[in-house]
């Protein structure tokens, strides 16, 4: 199951590679409420930097970040049920080979998935007789 989050976030006003990483997690909700620290940033930079290799480990990423392995798998499910990256036994990988065609990608899933709301939502209003204005 995806739980895609999309906040609208003012766009950094100049462009460095940590503050357009911790907008764009930011934006798609991976940065929680209570990361004070931006644990998630991290992580995904990190995650980044070794996706280049293919798939990576939680050990790989460990190389790059100061936390427990729980703390770090609990970022990579959050980014994995965002739909962002992927997870084949204890190997993960980025959803695509680029952020743009990731972002792409979670387009088409919201796309699909309003779709389905919209076909369950005519049927709701038909059993029910609602108008449609």
């Amino acid at each position: 199951m995806r739980e895609i989050l999309i906040r609208t976030m003012k766009q950094p006003a100049k462009s460095t590679l940590d503050g357009d990483l911790k907008w764009f997690c930011e934006s798609l909700g991976l940065l929680g409420v209570r990361d004070r620290s931006e644990t998630a940033v991290k992580v995904f930079k990190a995650f980044l930097m070794e996706s280049k290799k293919g798939q990576i480990t939680v050990d790989d990423i460990s190389q790059h970040v100061k936390l427990s392995r729980t703390a770090i798998v609990h970022h990579l499910n959050r980014m994995r049920r965002a739909g962002v990256i992927s997870k084949e036994g204890s190997k993960w990988e980025l959803r695509s080979h680029s952020l743009q065609k990731i972002v792409d990608e979670i387009e088409l899933d919201i796309q699909r998935t309003l779709k389905s709301i919209r076909e369950i939502a005519e049927d709701i209003d038909a059993s029910l007789n609602l108008p449609v204005r």
